[in-house]
């Protein structure tokens, strides 16, 4: 071969391998971009999925403190029948 299409391969092979890099690097580029976006989306569910849970949570609590508040109030408002009963047979026994 001569020095000339010797000196031709290597510019063609050269250019050629030149390519091949310009389009890795872009296709390295478009996986990354894709990898990050799908590190946000996680990101994103977890974040979502936290904010879900601690509003679980405190609806959960509210529940067992309105349940709780109800059955105090309950226990008061038997308490109290039971001592207008005891005053009413009190006041009963009281005036016989």
């Amino acid at each position: 071969m001569s020095e000339l299409k010797k000196l031709r391969e290597r510019v063609r092979l050269r250019a050629r391998a030149d390519a091949l890099e310009t389009q890795r690097n872009r296709r390295k580029k478009r996986w990354e971009q894709r990898e990050e976006k799908l590190k946000q989306q996680v990101d994103d569910m977890n974040r979502r999925w936290e904010k879900e849970h601690a509003q679980r949570i405190h609806a959960e609590r509210e529940a067992d403190r309105q349940r709780h508040l109800y059955q105090d109030m309950t226990n008061i408002a038997h308490q109290l029948m039971q001592q207008l009963d005891e005053l009413k047979a009190a006041g009963a026994g009281g005036a016989a």
